[in-house]
C-alpha cells in the first residue's frame, strides 16, 4: 500500500542568511548552533550523519568529512568549504573536544540525538522569525 510521503521543507536564500547572521560565534551557545547550520547547509548532512559524526570524521588539511554508515549504510567523503573548516576548528577548540568525541554533544556529553538537533534548529528558526515575521512561513 502506497503511503503519501511528507514533502521536505527548505528555506529560501534570505532565510538562510537570516539564520547565519543571527548567531553570534562570540557566545558558546551560538557558536554550537552556527557549526550544525554550517554542516547542514554547506555540507548537506542529513542529521542523523550529523549526530554520529566524530572529530576523526574531518580532515581539515583536504576539506573533507568522511561519513561512515549514512544513508543505504554507505560511506562517503563530503567536500567542506575552508570557511566551513575555520568554524567548526573554532567549535572544537572552544568546547575542546578531542579526536574520538562526537563533535555535537548535548550537556551531559552524549551525543544528540535527531530530535535534539530537531529542536536547536527549531528553536533557531523561531528566534529568527520573531526579527522577520514575513519569512519561515509554514516550516
Amino acid at each position: 500500500q502506497k503511503v503519501n510521503k511528507k514533502i521536505v521543507q527548505y528555506y529560501n536564500d534570505e532565510e538562510i542568511n537570516i539564520l547565519f547572521e543571527q548567531l553570534n560565534y562570540r557566545n558558546k551557545k551560538e557558536l554550537k548552533i552556527l557549526a550544525i547550520l554550517t554542516l547542514l547547509y554547506e555540507g548537506a548532512f542529513r542529521v542523523s550523519e550529523l549526530c554520529n559524526l566524530k572529530i576523526q570524521d574531518i580532515n581539515f588539511q583536504r576539506l573533507e568529512v568522511t561519513i561512515l554508515n549514512g544513508k543505504g549504510n554507505k560511506n562517503g567523503v563530503v567536500p567542506i568549504t575552508r570557511e566551513a573548516s575555520k568554524i567548526i576548528q573554532l567549535y572544537i577548540n572552544t568546547f575542546k573536544k578531542q579526536e574520538q568525541d562526537y563533535i555535537f554533544t548535548n550537556n551531559k556529553g552524549e551525543k544528540y540525538t535527531r530530535w535534539g538537533i530537531d529542536y536547536i534548529l527549531k528553536t533557531n528558526k523561531n528566534k529568527a522569525q520573531e526579527k522577520r515575521p514575513d519569512l519561515f512561513e509554514d516550516k
